[in-house]
């Protein structure tokens, strides 16, 4: 530090001086020598008031400085221990929160089953499983198979089967993003570079609004809120997904594998909140759309029914049905909102046939128009599918209001016969310009090719469905050689889209099971099945064999498919065990129109009495059976040909 003549430093010299009173304001302007005293002489000379001039008070700036620092410390320290204790208490959770939990999981007494209608899997299974049983009169060792898919079917639309995964205490914070923010960076590089098969998918397209959505979650200057956190937590999860699936460079570069996990839990964590399904946006229904795909990736039919749900009412709430509402868009995200309006919409009516419910948008009620077709090669054939998607999907809405809602069940013969052509021509008509669709430039074409076996499957899913509804459901069912045809060539695209999807190396028999086989009617499967015992047909027999095969390559991949797997197994050997009584009758057939015809009271015909159901089936046909799975099964397959187009996709009950 320099010092002053004698030694003293320049501190201490300000120091020394800053105790020295200043001159007087007045003589300092009047420009005079001031003798420094409070009055001064010369202000007592003019008769002037002396205002002494103090030194600024640096000491008092920084006091004030230090003092504004110290309490802005003291709320970041606060916030530091909220976060905290917000961490701690969602880690180890408090002993009132395993209470809440155990009260989250306990369920009302009465009515504990979930409701399915008259297109479901489950309830059409349960009448054809009726007429089997009682057309097996006396044939010893079949009873116990007919148990074992009536308890299958019942324990599979239990309540508790409905309902989150965790306790309400463990969904009191939600997470933000567990990914840093070099690794989204880097992410966001990877798809711009090479836009992933997501981005062609259905409601998420446009990789600048990703960016946008991403880079706002680590701007730090504005505030974001849980369903903005919620869906690009989805966004990340799939595209994740995708990279390692493809084994992507990124892989290796960044533990992507370890940040999928990550992505996943928080993802769950957040859709079972109240606030995505509270608060109408353009991200809350974004989030519930991903957490309604997630769900379907998780064999949770019903929790994505809910998501859906929610997600449809968040839409009308916003007027995303209607096509004045993106005519005053005014941030250039009215394209992304169309195509994340018609998503859900496919979902919607899809769920809706499977479950056999009315669907919660009503075609009436819409107006917007279908989502712009891009002029780009690389992208118009997938854009080309949406659409196509979208128009089966309204298909499949019809079929359920007009052949198997409860109104249209009442209408007369002329009524659903007029209903049943008609959409046999729509869906002609979308199978003519389905198969138009040229994909010879489009982006990932071999996994546009594997697609158009997943069409195959809808479409002769849906046309078995539509096939098999009753003209007469009060007087009869009758099958016709049509809806045979279809459903024979149903498991057939079945078994030739799994072995297409098994050949593929980035997709697996899990994803076959998720997004095709459980996504899509098994009709067909029940429709083969009275054809063989009714025509002792043995090639249909072989058929039913070749699908349980198929069926047994994904059965691990959940319990919805291990269940599907076991009905399947047992229905294939009763067809087998059926024919080989030699004199088993079920329902009128007519060989030479290749029909088969159910009298409204087919139930009470000699050939399906119970004492029939006795020991046929080979051991291995039944060891894989539980105990609880042996009660009467009898129940499932007669109501079904009595008419009752009850619910044939009991799979989606099982959502476990």
């Amino acid at each position: 530090m320099s010092t002053i003549g004698s030694g003293e430093t320049v501190h201490s010299r300000r120091q020394r001086l800053s105790g020295i009173p200043r001159a007087c304001e007045a003589c300092r302007v009047r420009k005079i020598r001031c003798d420094r005293t409070t009055p001064c002489s010369n202000c007592l000379t003019s008769g002037i008031i002396c205002q002494g001039s103090s030194p600024p008070s640096d000491n008092r700036s920084k006091s004030n400085k230090v003092a504004l620092l110290e309490e802005r410390i003291e709320v970041l320290e606060s916030r530091l221990r909220t976060v905290e204790k917000t961490l701690t208490d969602r880690s180890t959770p408090c002993a009132s929160s395993t209470i809440e939990h155990e009260r989250a999981t306990t369920f009302p007494s009465g009515a504990t089953n979930l409701y399915e209608g008259d297109s479901a899997f489950t309830n059409e299974l349960l009448q054809v499983s009726q007429v089997a049983q009682k057309t097996a009169h006396g044939a010893p060792g079949l009873e116990a198979s007919f148990g074992d898919i009536r308890a299958l079917l019942e324990s599979s639309s239990k309540l508790e089967n409905h309902k989150f995964s965790r306790s309400p205490a463990l969904r009191s914070a939600p997470s933000l993003i567990p990914l840093p923010f070099a690794v989204v960076a880097a992410i966001l590089r990877r798809i711009k570079e090479r836009t992933p098969i997501f981005c062609y998918g259905y409601f998420l397209t446009d990789i600048s609004h990703i960016e946008q959505l991403c880079q706002k979650i680590y701007s730090f200057t504005d505030s974001v809120t849980l369903s903005h956190v919620t869906s690009v937590l989805g966004i990340l999860y799939f595209i994740l997904k995708e990279l390692v699936a493809t084994s992507d460079q990124l892989c290796e570069e960044h533990s992507l594998d370890i940040h999928l996990k990550n992505c996943e839990q928080s993802l769950k964590s957040n859709i079972e909140t109240y606030e995505l399904l509270a608060v109408p946006s353009f991200e809350s229904i974004l989030a519930l759309a991903f957490g309604a795909l997630k769900a379907q990736e998780d064999a949770e039919a019903f929790i994505s029914c809910t998501l859906i749900s929610g997600a449809v009412n968040q839409c009308l709430t916003l007027g995303y049905h209607r096509e004045k509402t993106y005519g005053n868009w005014r941030d250039g995200n009215a394209e992304n909102a169309r195509r994340l309006f018609w998503s859900i919409y496919i979902s919607d009516k899809t769920l809706s046939l499977l479950l056999g419910r009315s669907s919660y948008l009503q075609d009436l009620d819409i107006d917007a128009l279908y989502p712009n077709i891009s002029t780009n090669p690389l992208r118009r054939p997938w854009d080309e599918n949406f659409v196509m998607a979208i128009r089966i999907a309204r298909a499949q809405g019809q079929i359920y209001d007009r052949l198997y809602s409860p109104a249209s069940l009442k209408a007369p013969i002329e009524q659903r016969t007029q209903s049943l052509n008609e959409l046999v021509d729509i869906m002609s008509c979308w199978r003519n310009e389905q198969t138009k669709i040229d994909p010879s430039r489009a982006a990932y074409s071999e996994i546009w090719a594997i697609s158009r076996h997943h069409w195959d499957v809808i479409y002769y899913s849906t046309l078995t469905t539509l096939l098999r509804a009753s003209k007469t459901p009060r007087v009869g069912t009758e099958l016709t050689a049509q809806c045979f045809y279809s459903a024979r060539l149903n498991l057939e695209s079945h078994m030739s889209c799994f072995a297409t999807w098994d050949k593929c190396g980035t997709l697996s028999g899990k994803d076959y099971a998720n997004w095709v086989l459980h996504y899509s009617s098994f009709t067909s499967f029940v429709v083969i099945f009275l054809h063989a015992i009714s025509a002792a047909r043995m090639e249909d027999v072989q058929l039913l064999d070749d699908v349980v095969e198929t069926l047994n390559n994904v059965q691990h991949t959940s319990k919805l498919s291990e269940r599907l797997y076991k009905i399947c197994a047992i229905l294939a050997g009763l067809s087998r065990a059926l024919i080989g009584l030699g004199n088993a009758t079920i329902g009128t057939y007519d060989s030479n129109e290749d029909t088969l015809h159910f009298s409204e009271n087919a139930s009470q015909s000699p050939a399906f009495l119970p004492e029939t159901l006795q020991d046929s089936l080979s051991v291995d046909m039944t060891e894989f059976l539980d105990d609880w799975e042996a009660n009467d099964l009898g129940v499932v397959l007669a109501n079904w040909a009595n008419g009752d187009s009850t619910t044939l996709d009991m799979h989606w009950d099982s959502r476990c």
